[in-house]
């Protein structure tokens, strides 16, 4: 048996079970903390005002957002009051898409999940299409449900828009080194 085997098995690391609940709270953590410091900054707010509106310090704070500390639902609870948001999109089980959809994001909101009210509106009305047909008969129903079609458009869309502003980027510095080429042959 190995030295680390061993000290696995005398932490209690061994057993498969807790080795998967151990995982499945670190993605817990990593996921609400990466909601908090999104939400924290679309608000403008500095770690320690933050910290301060909810009655905990910094440290605490800046645990949570690093996925280091787990809050508690209070202060689950607390954050989303201070920050403005549902508390399932704190917890990752509402995306901003979805909020936005339900109109609990405002308009900074968006623009901090980078959803435009163009899309919010277009995943309203796809959401409300697919409210307004159950009745559909089984031959005519689409492959994919229609809110997994909205969630995959809602992702390849900022795909899209992640995609175009890397080549839009990449033109950018394209055009400048070509100036500066120019420039320097121009000169020599």
């Amino acid at each position: 048996m190995t030295v680390e085997l061993y000290a696995e098995r005398r932490r209690g690391m061994g057993d498969p079970l807790k080795r998967e609940a151990r995982r499945a709270n670190e993605r817990w953590r990593t996921r609400i903390g990466a909601s908090v410091r999104a939400c924290r900054e679309a608000r403008k707010l500095t770690q320690a005002e933050l910290g301060a509106a909810a009655g905990i310090d910094l440290m605490t704070v800046s645990k949570i957002e690093r996925g280091i500390a787990a809050p508690d639902y209070a202060t689950v609870e607390t954050l989303a009051d201070i920050l403005r948001v549902p508390i399932d999109l704190l917890v990752g089980r509402m995306s901003p898409g979805d909020a936005a959809a339900q109109g609990l994001l405002d308009e900074a909101d968006l623009r901090a999940f980078r959803i435009t009210p163009g899309i919010s509106r277009m995943i309203s009305a796809a959401r409300f299409q697919s409210i307004q047909e159950p009745n559909i008969s089984r031959a005519e129903q689409p492959e994919e449900p229609l809110e997994n079609r909205v969630d995959r458009l809602e992702e390849e869309l900022l795909e899209s828009v992640e995609r175009q502003s890397k080549m839009l980027a990449a033109i950018q510095r394209l055009e400048a080194g070509t100036s500066a080429s120019r420039k320097r042959h121009g000169k020599e």
